[in-house]
């Protein structure tokens, strides 16, 4: 992973990755001292990039614990929390206050498919993170407890198709997928 002076377009730093890692996601800090990125070797580095690099540079900590590959890091409005998404259906918070040892704080439960996003609000009192299940979950930014669940509607959400004919098994599980119902089952 390179950094990039934007005024003059030259390569600051070559941060590196373990063998055969790739890096897949990357956040600043609100005050720009640190750097989180996220891989697909399922760890989250921190590196501090407020002074020159030592060469070559080596991350602050690494942050073990999701199980699936890190789709996305945030850090928190105020800078003392990490959030990271993953493959394995989960987000985490992170307190990195003291950067030499930070904490898991709560690992954010409920999603049944990879999590895509994580968001902080202004105030850092919320977060929401995104997944492939279709829905976004809100959770308390400090202590990560599940506020509210929101999912779109569906085209064919309470269509209740119990008793029609003509339906091949496949065309069933679209339309259920789809929102439908039997009887008011899913």
């Amino acid at each position: 992973m390179r950094l990039w002076d934007v005024n003059s377009s030259n390569c600051v730093a070559v941060l590196p990755g373990d063998q055969g890692e790739l890096f897949t996601t990357v956040a600043f800090s609100p005050d720009g001292q640190l750097l989180a990125s996220g891989s697909r070797n399922n760890l989250i580095k921190l590196w501090d990039i407020s002074s020159p690099l030592a060469s070559p540079p080596s991350p602050l900590a690494i942050l073990t614990g999701h199980t699936g590959w890190l789709y996305a890091v945030t850090f928190s409005p105020n800078g003392r929390l990490l959030a990271s998404a993953s493959g394995d259906n989960t987000a985490r918070l992170w307190d990195i206050s003291l950067t030499s040892r930070p904490s898991p704080l709560a690992t954010l439960s409920g999603h049944t498919s990879w999590v895509h996003s994580v968001a902080f609000s202004p105030d850092g009192q919320t977060l929401a993170t995104g997944s492939g299940d279709e829905t976004i979950r809100l959770w308390q930014g400090e202590t990560g407890e599940l506020q509210k669940v929101w999912r779109a509607k569906r085209p064919y959400e309470g269509l209740n198709i119990k008793g029609v004919t003509g339906l091949s098994q496949a065309q069933i599980a679209t339309l259920k997928a789809l929102g439908a119902v039997t009887n008011g089952e899913p």
